[in-house]
């Protein structure tokens, strides 16, 4: 929960939300917890850095006309408000999970805020982010190393629903403390999760840019996007989230009658 160039076709968020389908070693959450909680320590982390770096070179910065040649600057501006942003919103953290979900923030927050002062254009900016995130519809269509592997479960798996439902199970351990979810799982019917409270949700309302929190519900979408009828006789659907005002975000995994499918 980043690409560079053509060679790095990998979107910044399945470096730091990929998790819940292969899950997080030991080693991963004792090296998250060697961490203080300040500004300083979330920015230096390993896989926060390299984040950053294939981030940076995903942005199509270079492709905005006003922007060519003040890249290096405007990612170094990127990094500084990132950084102020996290300091000002330690108090969000609560398990080593929320740092990851802080500094993906700050980082949309800051590269959304930077950009809108060069471009004075909102959808122009929301775009750059989203492409940041690996969650542009406009972009050429390519399959993630996320969705290889959901893919793959689902091949394997002698029952498609079932694993679904442990995808849903997987990613709600990986989320964290500040999030609240409900996972339902009828065997016969179909699996559903339930999120009535989101990091993303909370940080982004918190900080005025709740426009950003879309972002993020398309990038968890994405992760669901090889589900396929014809292939796996289910459906993948997100109703309604809370950036759309609604109550709650739900997930909805349900399997393909016989006599409904092709």
């Amino acid at each position: 929960m980043l690409r560079t160039s053509q060679l790095w076709r990998v979107p910044s968020q399945v470096w730091a939300r990929s998790g819940f389908c292969v899950g997080r070693s030991n080693n991963d959450s004792q090296q998250w917890r060697t961490f203080s909680t300040d500004a300083e320590s979330i920015m230096s982390s390993s896989m926060n850095r390299m984040f950053r770096s294939i981030y940076f070179r995903t942005l199509p910065l270079r492709q905005q006309a006003e922007l060519v040649g003040s890249e290096e600057e405007l990612c170094q501006m990127m990094e500084v408000g990132a950084r102020r942003i996290c300091a000002g919103n330690l108090d969000l953290i609560r398990d080593d999970r929320s740092m990851a979900h802080l500094h993906l923030s700050a980082m949309a927050l800051a590269t959304y805020s930077v950009l809108m002062e060069q471009l004075k254009h909102h959808e122009r900016a929301m775009e750059i982010v989203r492409r940041g995130f690996g969650a542009s519809e406009s972009t050429p269509s390519y399959q993630l190393p996320v969705q290889w592997m959901v893919q793959f479960m689902l091949l394997i798996a002698p029952n498609k629903l079932s694993a679904a439902s442990r995808m849903m199970k997987n990613m709600k351990a990986d989320f964290g403390e500040t999030f609240e979810i409900e996972i339902d799982f009828d065997d016969l019917q179909s699996s559903s999760m339930k999120v009535t409270r989101c990091f993303y949700h909370d940080f982004f309302t918190r900080t005025g840019a709740p426009h950003l929190t879309g972002i993020f519900c398309a990038v968890d979408r994405s992760y669901f996007s090889s589900i396929s009828p014809g292939r796996h006789r289910l459906t993948f659907s997100l109703p309604k989230t809370l950036a759309e005002g609604n109550e709650s975000c739900q997930f909805l995994v349900q399997r393909v009658s016989r006599q409904n499918g092709n």
